[in-house]
């Protein structure tokens, strides 16, 4: 396995053992294709997809690919979360709840 693909599998395994410590459940879709999210992720009866970034991809913002921004723009569900922490990630998805008037 190429060095590259172990360091973000060994990112969204930790992120994933996190969110779960966190109180989410999380569905690994890493393997999907299609430039599909890594993760569903859900809290509280609500669920979201995830996109993990590692922070080597962080350069002010996240590097999104063509086909990631693609699936993104076609997708009918809530916003994508991006991230790589935990923490970031669950302010994110509180920040999604609530703005749907879903978080309790």
């Amino acid at each position: 396995m190429p060095r590259r693909a172990h360091r973000v599998d060994q990112v969204q395994q930790e992120l994933f053992a996190d969110l779960r410590r966190f109180g989410f459940t999380v569905l690994d879709l890493s393997k999907v294709g299609e430039d599909c999210p890594d993760a569903a992720i859900g809290r509280n009866g609500i669920t979201s997809l995830l996109e993990v970034k590692t922070p080597r991809g962080l350069i002010g913002s996240y590097r999104i690919s063509e086909g990631q921004k693609e699936f993104a723009q076609s997708w009918r569900g809530s916003e994508i979360i991006y991230g790589h922490k935990a923490e970031s990630v669950t302010r994110e998805f509180i920040k999604l709840a609530k703005h749907f008037g879903q978080w309790r």
